[in-house]
């Protein structure tokens, strides 16, 4: 299993886009860090440098025009030193010192310090040079003021003025190389910018790779395994092999083709058995009516023969003995219905039975079919939630794309420095363009893959749909069949009394002719359980016909949901 398929999606889009947003906070700050360094060191250049080489050169030309004023007038043979002149050069002299003074305030090295050690005590023997030239002007003694000018106050001067310029050529020296410092440490910062603008780059195209792979690649497997499933194909096996959200998603899908197999093998089962159940119930009709149209025409004949017999019975006692015979007969014929009913009645009461059991099966199968519109409602949940990730995906490319933008012109303000910054800026931002669109495409196919399970949850409101048709004529069939069974057992009861009565009547035949008044009032009541004997027969020929009626419209449901069931193969 890729280990990226255990990481969430909104997790690889938040480590991607932070790995690309720390770049760019990275590069930014090398160039703030880099931009403090050049300016430190410009500022060290103007606040250092530029003073010490301001006063080095100060102190040579005062130190040039100090020995031009000395070696003006001793080479003159006719000049001398002035007292103004003498001032004028030890003013020059002590700007020097103050010059030493304030170059000693800023931060020196060893050399430096040796070299305005040197310097200084240089300054100190030009100034005594001087006051002896001085002193020997005043005197009139210009030959030794010469001399001590060719020997000592020539060479002290140039070896001063060697001195400054070491000065001056070592600060030179270390502002080089401040300023190559500078230089090499921001162009380091700009291969660094480039490098991991390069590696951000290179991430955030592998990243996006990714993302896009983990859910193009499910997003099609779940299309195709949704069409199959509309197109009536509950073969079809789906691997899963991720953990993330399309993960979820795959396994709603698989858990809603199980759960509708099921339901399809229960469906099948209740129209096979609503199909047997028809079956009996037309069978069981139809005998339904032959009885009772046997029964009533029994009843009609022991009519006739009751009336016939009670019109005789006074006439001829030996026509009553014979009645008493078919009495015995019709007694036999009643036993027999009796027992037909009672076969009957079993019968009515296996078939309200099974129609409990279809209607109990129906039941179920209409429970199966709301937990697969509960799947429905989960994996249309679950498509809400991945196109609430693309949203926030799309606001995200966009306020990359409005960073890549900004980047872009602080680097064209960095001017030639930020060039390589502002490329990188560019491959960003096509990198959020191209992640939009991608972004759009996978919206495209969710739309599609809901409205494949819109369709399937149109289907299932059909199942759920013919599942109540059934339940209902399941109800109704068997609300006939215990609203016949109440008849047949009322006749059935009747019967019992007729036969009572038949026994009765046969057992004290020989009695009728003593009781004859008493047989009238028997007759009667016998006539009259023979009439309701007659009406049971008919109530059980009409709710043979509906139980008939009832059994064609369950085969016709069942055709129905037989072809409807055809379309799906297991």
């Amino acid at each position: 299993m890729n280990l990226l398929a255990n990481i969430r999606i909104k997790t690889r889009l938040r480590l991607s886009f932070g790995a690309i947003i720390g770049v760019f906070i990275l590069s930014s700050a090398l160039i703030v860090y880099n931009t403090f360094v050049y300016r430190k060191t410009i500022r060290s250049m103007i606040e250092n440098s530029q003073p010490k080489f301001q006063l080095m050169n100060l102190t040579l030309e005062k130190l040039i025009l100090a020995e031009l004023t000395i070696s003006s007038k001793v080479s003159t043979i006719d000049s001398l030193l002035s007292e103004e002149e003498y001032e004028k050069i030890k003013t020059l002299l002590e700007e020097i010192k103050k010059s030493n003074v304030t170059f000693r305030e800023f931060p020196l090295e060893e050399n430096e310090l040796e070299n305005l050690k040197i310097l200084e005590d240089g300054i100190k023997n030009f100034a005594q040079y001087a006051e002896t030239i001085h002193i020997l002007g005043k005197d009139n003694r210009r030959q030794e003021a010469q001399i001590l000018y060719v020997r000592g106050v020539n060479p002290l001067s140039a070896s001063l003025r060697k001195t400054v310029k070491t000065l001056i050529e070592f600060e030179a020296s270390n502002s080089r190389k401040n300023e190559d410092a500078a230089e090499s440490q921001l162009t380091f910062s700009l291969y660094m910018i480039c490098v991991l603008s390069l590696l951000s780059l290179v991430a955030g195209i592998l990243f996006s790779r990714s993302i896009i792979r983990s859910v193009m690649f499910p997003l099609r497997k779940a299309i195709h395994f949704a069409s199959e499933i509309q197109n009536g194909n509950l073969n079809n096996r789906i691997q899963i092999d991720r953990l993330d959200e399309m993960g979820e998603l795959l396994e709603f899908l698989k858990k809603m083709e199980v759960s509708l197999r099921e339901i399809i093998v229960e469906a099948r089962i209740s129209v096979e058995n609503s199909e047997k159940a028809s079956k009996e119930f037309y069978k069981v009709s139809k005998e339904f009516i032959s009885t009772s149209e046997t029964q009533a025409n029994d009843s009609q004949k022991v009519a006739d023969h009751i009336d016939h017999l009670s019109t005789l019975v006074e006439a001829n006692t030996s026509v009553i003995l014979t009645s008493a015979e078919h009495l015995r007969n019709l007694e036999k014929e009643i036993q027999k219905n009796l027992s037909s009913l009672i076969n009957v009645t079993e019968s009515l009461n296996s078939l309200a039975l099974q129609a409990r059991e279809s209607s109990d099966t129906a039941l179920k199968g209409q429970e199966k079919v709301d937990g697969i519109q509960k799947s429905f409602l989960e994996v249309k949940r679950t498509v809400q939630k991945i196109n609430e990730s693309l949203v926030k995906i799309g606001d995200i490319s966009t306020r990359t794309n409005m960073l890549a933008l900004n980047a872009a012109i602080e680097a064209a303000r960095a001017g030639d420095h930020g060039r390589g910054f502002s490329v990188v800026a560019d491959e960003i931002s096509q990198l959020a363009e191209h992640t939009m669109k991608n972004t759009r495409e996978i919206t495209d196919l969710i739309e599609f893959t809901r409205s494949s399970i819109e369709s399937g949850d149109g289907e299932m409101n059909q199942f759920s749909d013919f599942f109540t048709i059934i339940q209902e004529n399941a109800s109704n069939m068997a609300r006939f069949s215990m609203r016949l069974l109440e008849d047949m057992r009322t006749q059935e009861a009747g019967l019992n009394v007729c036969s009572r009565k038949m026994y009765e009547i046969a057992s004290n035949i020989t009695d009728l002719e003593h009781s004859s008044l008493e047989n009238k009032s028997a007759y009667s009541s016998i006539k009259q359980s023979i009439q309701d004997l007659s009406q049971g027969a008919n109530l059980i020929s009409s709710g043979s016909q509906e139980i008939s009626s009832g059994a064609k419209r369950i085969d016709e449901q069942s055709g129905k949901v037989k072809r409807l069931m055809e379309k799906f193969s297991i």
